[in-house]
C-alpha cells in the first residue's frame, strides 16, 4: 500500500533531523579545526610562563633525513652512533626519543612547535628528532598515502637507528606541550610493545600520536598497519590509517579473522562521503566492541601486547583543549 500522507510528513522530519543532525556534528568539528591555531598560540602561553615568544632562528634545525643520528642531549648518558641509553643504580634504562615525521617544507612550517618539543625533551633527558617522509621501501610500497607511509617509516626508522627496547614516542606535527614540568614516564615505563589511547572527542582510537617499543613485535604491527592501505575503500570515506587501525586491533586481539567478521565488511564495503559520516561511525562502533581500555595480548601468536589508555588518560588531549591545572595528573601535549 502507498503510504499516507501522514507517514511521508514523518520520514521528511526524520531526514531533515538526521541532516541537521549530521550539519551540527560537522559545524563542530569545523569549530574545533578553526580554534587549533588559536589554541596552539594559548599553549605556547602556557609552557613558556609570561614570555611566549618564540625564536624561530635560534639555530635549530630539523633533522629531515631517515636514520641521520641526532647527537646526544642526556645528560650523563653515553652516545654512540646517535643511540643513547641512561643508567639508573647500575642497570641500563632504554632511551626514549619523541618523533615526528615531516619533509623539509612542514619542518618549516611547524619549526616554532618542533623547537618547543625539542626544548620539553631537553628538559626531561629525552631525544627529540624529525624524520623524513621518504625512504626506499617506504615510498615505494606507499607512495600516494602518507598517513600509511608514516608508520612504515617509524619502524624502518626505529629498526636501522635505535637500540633494542628504546622507546620511541610518535607525534603529529602540530602536537605541543602545555605542562612541560611533567615527564612521559607513566606511559612510556609500562612495558607494553604499543601505547594507544581513545580521542577525547568521540569514539575513535586516535591514530597520529602513539608509543611503540623498538622490538620486533612492534615494528611488525606497525608495518601491518601500513598495509591497511591496500584494504582501504578506495572511494568512499574510512579516515585512512585512523579507521584502519581500529580493524587491525581487533584482528590482532583474535575478535575478528582477515576475511571473516562483520566488523571488516562494513569497513571493505564504506560507500558515503565525508558529508555522511554515519557509516564510518557504525563501522567504528563495531569494532570497538570488546576493545576497551586496559592491556591488550595479542592472539595472533606475535605474543605483542598493546595498552589502550582512556579518555583523558593519555600524554596528549586530543581534540578538545582540556584545561587542567599544572601540577594534576593528566595529559602533557595538546593535539
Amino acid at each position: 500500500s502507498m503510504p499516507s500522507s501522514s507517514q511521508h510528513s514523518k520520514l521528511a522530519q526524520s531526514r531533515q533531523s538526521s541532516a541537521n543532525l549530521r550539519a551540527v556534528a560537522l559545524s563542530a568539528i569545523s569549530f574545533l579545526v578553526g580554534l587549533q591555531f588559536k589554541n596552539l598560540v594559548d599553549l605556547f602561553a602556557l609552557s613558556s610562563g609570561n614570555d611566549a615568544t618564540i625564536n624561530t632562528n635560534a639555530g635549530w634545525a630539523p633533522d629531515y633525513h631517515l636514520c641521520r643520528t641526532v647527537k646526544s642531549r642526556r645528560a650523563g648518558a653515553g652516545a654512540e652512533g646517535g643511540k643513547t641509553r641512561a643508567r639508573n643504580e647500575g642497570i641500563e634504562v632504554p632511551a626514549v626519543h619523541m618523533i615526528a615525521i615531516a619533509d623539509a617544507n612542514f619542518a618549516r612550517k611547524y619549526a616554532p612547535i618542533f623547537k618547543k618539543n625539542e626544548q620539553y625533551a631537553r628538559r626531561h633527558g629525552y631525544e627529540w628528532h624529525v624524520i623524513g617522509t621518504d625512504s626506499p621501501i617506504c615510498t615505494k610500497m606507499y607512495a600516494h598515502d602518507f598517513f600509511f607511509r608514516k608508520h612504515c617509516m617509524v619502524a624502518e626508522w626505529m629498526e636501522d637507528t635505535l637500540d633494542e627496547d628504546d622507546v620511541v614516542v610518535v607525534f603529529d606535527s602540530d602536537v605541543v606541550p602545555y605542562r612541560p614540568g611533567i615527564s612521559l614516564e607513566s606511559w612510556t615505563s609500562t612495558g607494553e610493545d604499543i601505547v594507544m589511547y581513545e580521542r577525547i572527542w568521540n569514539t575513535e582510537i586516535a591514530a597520529g600520536n602513539y608509543i611503540a617499543r623498538n622490538n620486533y613485535r612492534a615494528r611488525t604491527f606497525l608495518r601491518e598497519w601500513a598495509q591497511y592501505v591496500y584494504e582501504m575503500p578506495k572511494e568512499a570515506f574510512s579516515s585512512s590509517d585512523n579507521g584502519a587501525i581500529h580493524l587491525h586491533i581487533r584482528r590482532v586481539a583474535g575478535l575478528e579473522g582477515r576475511k571473516t567478521g562483520r566488523c571488516g565488511q562494513l569497513y571493505r564495503n564504506l560507500t558515503a562521503l565525508s558529508d555522511n559520516l554515519d557509516p564510518y561511525y557504525e563501522f567504528v562502533g563495531c569494532a570497538r566492541q570488546n576493545v576497551t581500555p586496559g592491556t591488550i595480548e595479542a592472539l595472533d601468536g606475535s605474543g605483542l601486547t598493546l595498552r589502550l589508555m582512556g579518555k583523558s588518560k593519555a600524554w596528549v588531549v586530543d581534540g578538545v583543549y582540556e584545561r587542567i591545572k599544572r601540577d594534576e595528573p593528566g595529559p602533557v601535549f595538546h593535539h
